[in-house]
């Protein structure tokens, strides 16, 4: 019997469809020697310190730690349990497994912890879906690998799972006993802290600015014989501008304009070069949270679940959590069909499609976004739009049509000319002094045409009232800049006059350096070697491709986590710490500095890289995680013996509350429902009233929050909230 393991019912549902496997069983689909089956989500969880000594049961202690497992143990997690047991009882009658969880990293652990807790011992493949129509799912399915290609995947995502665990669990547990105030839990996490100092500094910076002011010459002229003046920019002399290439010296700024001002200059050089801009890249997964964000001000996590969203319920996109922006070439002769479900998705596109492929021309050749090199590189090529899907009658609305819009116009793009335009510099001396302007004519819109100018009247993207498609198709946000200093200008020749009509000066201050969004902190993640100070750490994370804080697929968690957690508050569209947020950074710039170095995560991750490549092995990358952990603890102790202390914003509670025992680390999803009904809390170490066998132990739900559980769990489910 062959089993194919998914992740989600949906994915088995969708593959046992496409093989046939058509009787529905209880927990399986089956077709003659077919059986698809599913895993819902992480069916086996970490098991908490209490299962590896009496030292971690209880309250939270400082001495015991650091727990570090050996060997690891998982555990079934309660609400799936039963699921657990169908697929286990599958795998022991299975002639041979396919892995069909999510293609990715955090996929593969899902299904090789099964096959590791079932003993599963036989022959495996690998089905590697990005495509989940059913010509996707059966190109996939012809396509199968021996899973034995996939281990380096694997041992990686083995290894952030258990340094996550690790670190968060033991940090976590550290800070808050040695200097939280009762009922505040300190969280430590792989992304999230570094994430968290991010936000911290680039405030600091805020508060801490000083303006500083500086003058601005404005000039205006008529060129040669042209009837309306043209604004020119002065260009400062070394010695005229300070390090930053501000003019700060008023002097200089009236000398400027005295000598300018209604004088006649010449034009000393008209320079005039054809120009080419390519089409953007395709989105990977956080080029396109930041331009929803930017257009729509769509939350990077909102973005994440709608590309989900497309990707599994519509099959219209193909797989999201995705880091890479190119296709391979293999996928070009497919284009024409890709395009064709563009337009029947978007009627307003299909006069551009239908124009590629007039009179029977061919498309173009394969643009640069096919690079069969770069998506063997990485786990998955670019988003874009599938073949097929399953297109709502109606048509697609809301989030949906946005982040649909968007991906489609990028891949339609690649198939349209270049966009060219003639750039004009016209350089003038007037009274000893340079100016220039910069013009631009388009001479071909090409690719551009698919993202028209806003009118002056339309309002930005996020605030918009028009439609959401004019929002998709007003501006190219990665190319807008390039275009905003540029002037009309009039026909000029080298030696025309340049009669000043405008020269006067302002004073000006500089500004202090701007919050980030939810749009522009995902970037500074991906971009972490422009934040760091060290040369020589900013140059070994440049040279790293992709070595930011977190992944594509991490960073809306991340950013969720730091909200709920308290950490981050949103002014209008700003993100900014709160007092805890602040507090924490400062307390571990003190204590445990490495732990907010902005190259910490990105140095995990490249050794997680190591892992996945075969470079480096899984218990060499644990041995150093385990020693820097250990460090870590080691320091928190030596500071709450030596009397360090913080001012923590308190939680207010009705009654005081013992120390919170066991928790899950920073790095755990969003805050769950509490299991059960609210009990009146008992005391820890009592015998449990509900099972009277275990002890009654002190936990945390993931946001903090204490409560009171059993050392039996999961066998016993007693759960009483703290100061309830």
């Amino acid at each position: 019997m062959q089993l194919y393991l998914c992740e989600k019912p949906s994915q088995a549902s969708d593959l046992a469809r496409v093989l046939g496997a058509s009787e529905r069983k209880d927990g399986y689909f089956k077709g003659g020697n077919i059986i698809v089956t599913f895993a819902v989500g992480h069916v086996l969880h970490q098991a908490e310190p209490e299962a590896y000594g009496e030292a971690y049961c209880g309250l939270w202690r400082l001495e015991p730690l650091p727990v570090l497992p050996s060997p690891w143990q998982m555990v079934p997690d309660p609400k799936t349990e039963g699921q657990l047991k169908v697929v286990v009882m599958l795998l022991r009658q299975a002639d041979e497994v396919v892995i069909a969880t999510d293609a990715d990293r955090e996929g593969e652990v899902i299904a090789r912890s099964i096959l590791s807790y079932a003993a599963y011992r036989g022959p495996m493949r690998r089905l590697w879906v990005s495509d989940s129509t059913p010509a996707g799912l059966r190109k996939a399915i012809a396509q199968m690998r021996p899973a034995s290609q996939y281990e380096g995947l694997y041992a990686s995502g083995l290894g952030r799972q258990r340094a996550d665990w690790v670190s968060g669990m033991n940090l976590t547990r550290a800070l808050s006993v040695a200097f939280a105030p009762r009922g505040v839990t300190l969280n430590f996490g792989r992304v999230q802290t570094p994430t968290l100092a991010l936000v911290v500094r680039r405030e600091r910076a805020i508060q801490g600015f000083k303006p500083k002011p500086y003058f601005a010459i404005q000039a205006e002229f008529l060129l040669g014989s042209a009837t309306v003046s043209v604004p020119m920019r002065w260009q400062g002399q070394p010695g005229q501008l300070d390090a930053a290439g501000y003019l700060v010296d008023k002097t200089i700024a009236e000398t400027v304009v005295q000598r300018v001002a209604q004088q006649t200059g010449t034009v000393t050089s008209v320079d005039k070069q054809a120009q080419r801009e390519l089409a953007p890249l395709l989105y990977d997964l956080g080029a396109l949270q930041r331009e929803c964000s930017s257009r729509f001000g769509m939350s990077p996590d909102k973005t994440l679940a709608t590309v989900q969203s497309l990707y599994e319920k519509h099959k219209l996109l193909t797989y999201p959590r995705t880091d890479c922006q190119y296709i391979s070439e293999e996928m070009y002769p497919d284009a024409p069909k890709v395009l064709a479900a563009i337009a029947r998705a978007l009627p307003e596109l299909s006069g551009t499609v239908a124009s590629l492929g007039a009179n029977g021309a061919p498309l173009r050749s394969p643009t640069r976004v096919f690079n069969s090199a770069k998506v063997a590189a990485a786990a998955h090529h670019a988003i874009i739009p599938t073949t097929g899907g399953q297109l709502p009658a109606s048509g697609l609305a809301g989030a949906e049509a946005d982040v649909y819009n968007l991906v489609a116009r990028r891949y339609l793009a690649q198939f349209l000319p270049d966009h060219t335009f003639d750039e004009t510099r016209v350089h003038v001396d007037c009274g000893g002094e340079a100016f220039v302007a910069i013009g631009r004519v388009t001479t071909e819109p090409g690719w551009k045409r698919l993202y028209p100018k806003a009118t002056p009247t339309e309002s930005t993207p996020a605030k918009s009232t028009r439609s959401r498609k004019a929002a998709v198709a007003e501006k190219d946000a990665d190319h807008e800049a390039s275009e905003a200093a540029t002037v009309d200008l009039p026909a000029v020749s080298v030696g025309d006059t340049a009669r000043n009509t405008r020269a006067v000066f302002e004073q000006k201050q500089t500004l202090p350096p701007k919050r980030y969004t939810e749009a522009t902190l995902p970037s500074a993640m991906e971009a972490i070697d422009k934040e760091i100070d060290d040369p020589r750490l900013a140059a070994v994370m440049k040279n790293k491709e992709k070595a930011g804080i977190g992944t594509s697929a991490t960073r809306s968690d991340v950013l969720k986590r730091l909200f709920m957690g308290d950490y981050f508050a949103k002014q209008k569209q700003s993100v900014v710490p709160t007092e805890k947020g602040m507090t924490l950074i400062a307390l571990l710039e003190r204590m445990c500095p490495a732990l907010v170095d902005l190259a910490l995560t990105a140095i995990w991750e490249s050794a997680l890289a190591e892992v996945e490549s075969g470079q480096m092995q899984l218990d060499a990358f644990e041995s150093r995680i385990n020693q820097f952990v250990t460090q870590q603890v080691e320091l928190v102790k030596q500071g709450k013996a030596a009397g360090v202390s913080f001012t923590f914003p308190e939680v207010t509670t009705p009654s005081p509350a013992p120390r919170r025992a066991s928790s899950q680390s920073a790095a755990s999803s969003p805050t769950p429902k509490a299991p059960g009904k609210t009990k009146a809390p008992q005391t820890v170490g009592e015998v449990c009233p509900s099972c009277g066998k275990g002890q009654l132990t002190q936990r945390s739900m993931k946001d903090g929050r204490p409560f009171t559980g059993c050392t039996a769990f999961p066998s016993c489910r007693h759960f009483a909230w703290i100061n309830a």
